[in-house]
């Protein structure tokens, strides 16, 4: 006990009065040294995250750059069998073949060097892919895809706005529907950045992210090496046929099925004709209307937020759902992967 040595008297009662509380504070602060654990030395080493567990969670509370960070290691594809063409009466044999199958998927590729004509197309029943370039021209391999509408298969793509604009360049009008899921995917999330193809993957595979479906590189047509672009094409016809499917239910099971069918596949057509014939536009007509919606939906934010009662991102559909359901308690009526329908 040293608290006679402490001359101060205020401070020494103190001292006195907290002594009980400063025994347990140094108690409480005192690490044990022979606690039993039921760990080893190795267990607490810092290891690689738990992707199926942390992945979901990053997206479902929208922390995007935490996803960026924490992303698996490049998965693979289990490869396919090719079938490479080199004769476009063979080619519309091909196609034709496949056009009873339940689901085709189809991809192409641009000739960087001539960016209206085609370097290839590969088609993918969920068995085997079949490769037309080579000797083939642009014209007949688009020509030999009016083979597909002969049979009631369904095709599916990705970004297919391009591929009727080639068919059109070549004077090909393609008939057959193709269902693109990049513009499925914008409609069951409208708030993503960007529709890659491995963004796509990237939703509906738990983040099992592919290294080389996106862009074929350039620099395989400057070194021709045609095997390559034919691989990655074959990952690109999976993960393409893969993802109609998942798309397809998604969509019919948030009611927005009829909306693809009617609004947004047709409209493909449509602007791919736009572009290539180009459309006349009335420039102070377009200001006018801009002017105007811009005012509306300006009007309506601010209606929202006194209805709110404070203010949120209108565009964020996380702090949306917060706002409707939470605080305004307005029924859920349907829910996706990441919680309540907004």
């Amino acid at each position: 006990n040293n608290l006679e040595k402490v001359k101060a008297p205020a401070l020494r009662r103190k001292l006195a009065a907290g002594k009980e509380m400063a025994y347990l504070s140094k108690k409480l602060v005192t690490c044990e040294r022979d606690v039993p654990l039921s760990y080893e030395w190795e267990d607490l080493k810092l290891k690689e995250p738990d992707y199926d567990r942390l992945l979901p969670l990053l997206k479902r509370f929208e922390l995007f750059s935490l996803l960026k960070q924490y992303k698996r290691p490049p998965g693979k594809i289990e490869e396919i069998p090719i079938k490479q063409i080199k004769d476009a009466q063979l080619w519309y044999d091909e196609v034709k073949s496949m056009s009873d199958k339940e689901l085709v998927a189809i991809d192409w590729v641009i000739n960087e060097a001539e960016p209206t004509s085609i370097l290839g197309i590969g088609l993918y029943d969920g068995e085997q892919m079949i490769w037309g370039g080579d000797n083939i021209p642009g014209f007949c391999l688009i020509k030999g895809l009016t083979a597909l509408e002969t049979g009631a298969s369904m095709v599916t793509g990705w970004g297919t706005k391009t591929l009727y604009n080639l068919a059109a360049s070549s004077g090909i009008e393609l008939s057959k529907n193709v269902f693109d899921v990049k513009i499925a995917s914008y409609l069951l999330n409208p708030l993503k950045k960007r529709y890659r193809l491995s963004d796509i993957w990237d939703d509906i595979s738990n983040h099992d992210e592919l290294a080389d479906i996106d862009e074929i590189d350039s620099q395989f047509q400057e070194e021709n090496q045609i095997d390559r672009i034919i691989r990655a094409v074959s990952h690109r016809l999976k993960v393409t046929h893969h993802s109609c499917s998942v798309l397809n239910t998604e969509l019919a099971e948030n009611n927005l099925l009829q909306l693809y069918q009617k609004v947004e596949l047709p409209l493909t057509k449509i602007l791919a004709s736009m572009e290539k014939s180009g459309v006349k536009v009335l420039r102070e007509k377009l200001k006018e209307l801009s002017e105007a919606t811009h005012s509306k939906i300006e009007s309506i934010s601010k209606e929202i937020i006194e209805w709110a009662g404070e203010e949120f991102n209108l565009n964020s559909s996380k702090q949306l759902g917060e706002i409707l359901f939470n605080k305004l308690g307005l029924p859920v009526t349907r829910k996706t992967k990441t919680g309540p329908s907004t």
